[in-house]
């Protein structure tokens, strides 16, 4: 599944001020400590969640950014390819494209990715 269609099949969910202000009113009315750290656990391991997945977002940018800048003109499938590429593999390609001097090479690092 590609990123696109993962990200259009889960929306973020976003609170506005406001409702940020009465999720802590809510959270602040239950008595129970271990229910509210309960959900603050939950609470805290969406934020992670949610910086992991900007993380993601930021880094596939930068280096479709960066081939494309380097390379020129990139075949569809072959972003896709670079799209389709975890956290881990992306941070790889990033340091990896500085010694492209070709599509070809590109190509060749991500048959290599198998």
């Amino acid at each position: 599944m590609s990123f696109t269609k993962r990200r259009a099949e889960s929306p973020p969910l976003r609170l506005s001020l406001v409702e940020e202000q009465q999720f802590q009113v809510e959270v602040d009315k239950i008595e129970l400590p271990t229910e509210r750290q309960d959900v603050m656990e939950i609470t805290t391991s969406w934020m992670e969640k949610g910086i992991v997945e900007g993380r993601e977002l930021g880094e596939r940018a930068l280096v479709i950014k960066l081939l494309t800048r380097k390379l020129r003109n990139i075949f569809p499938e072959i972003l896709e390819r670079v799209n389709g590429l975890n956290l881990e593999r992306l941070e790889v390609l990033a340091e990896d494209l500085l010694d492209f001097t070709s599509l070809v090479d590109l190509e060749a690092w991500i048959s290599r990715q198998n």
